[in-house]
């Protein structure tokens, strides 16, 4: 292989690698906890995104490299494509409405299986981590990007709050069960946008 189908080969594996580090960060650090405290999960999950920006700065690098040394552009071209691919994925599609509101729809139904266990009381399958955190099992893995579910009382009206993968912008789902809507210091957050999207349901950026 020379160096040029090599340097665009590593570029190409590193804005892959950089992907699924974004998606899979969660599960990685569930995986963590279960064996280690919540400290060492949080070190890594900072290492983490540390790994990820140094992907895309590795994979950038490679390819201007390509392109100085004027390999066939072919290993400049797809590079760089998935290098453009791997950033929209991470930071900017999921800061779109259209995304926000895709991902509603996609994960619906898990959050309202979860939102059933809550207000039932079956709460079997959530793992109690805190008096109104949860953490989410596998099967339900989807229905919060951190796998957690947080909950609070609003006189006698539940509300929680799924985490969104929304890129550079921390956004959410909340259930809020007699549809009052959401306020400026629900779960201890001042919003910057609070969207109804369905019957109880509200989509949230913070």
């Amino acid at each position: 292989m020379n160096k040029g189908k090599a340097g665009a080969v590593a570029a190409a594996v590193l804005c892959i690698m950089a992907v699924l580090l974004d998606w899979l960060q969660w599960d990685i650090i569930v995986l963590i906890q279960e064996n280690y405290n919540s400290l060492v999960s949080g070190l890594i999950a900072y290492g983490m995104i540390g790994i990820r920006l140094a992907a895309l700065i590795a994979a950038a690098v490679l390819i201007f490299r390509c392109a100085v040394l004027k390999y066939n552009k072919l290993f400049i071209i797809l590079p760089s494509a998935a290098l453009l691919a791997a950033v929209l994925l991470q930071f900017v599609i999921p800061a779109s409405d259209t995304y926000a509101k895709w991902e509603y729809a996609f994960n619906a139904e898990q959050r309202g299986e979860v939102v059933s266990m809550l207000t039932s009381g079956e709460t079997e399958e959530l793992a109690r981590i805190s008096e109104s955190e949860y953490t989410l099992p596998l099967r339900l893995r989807w229905a919060s990007h951190n796998d957690k579910a947080i909950t609070e009382y609003d006189g006698s009206a539940l509300k929680v709050l799924f985490h969104m993968h929304r890129g550079i912008k921390n956004a959410g789902v909340v259930y809020v069960s007699d549809g009052s809507g959401i306020k400026n210091g629900d779960f201890a957050i001042e919003y910057e946008e609070m969207m109804p999207v369905d019957a109880n349901w509200y989509l949230v950026r913070y």
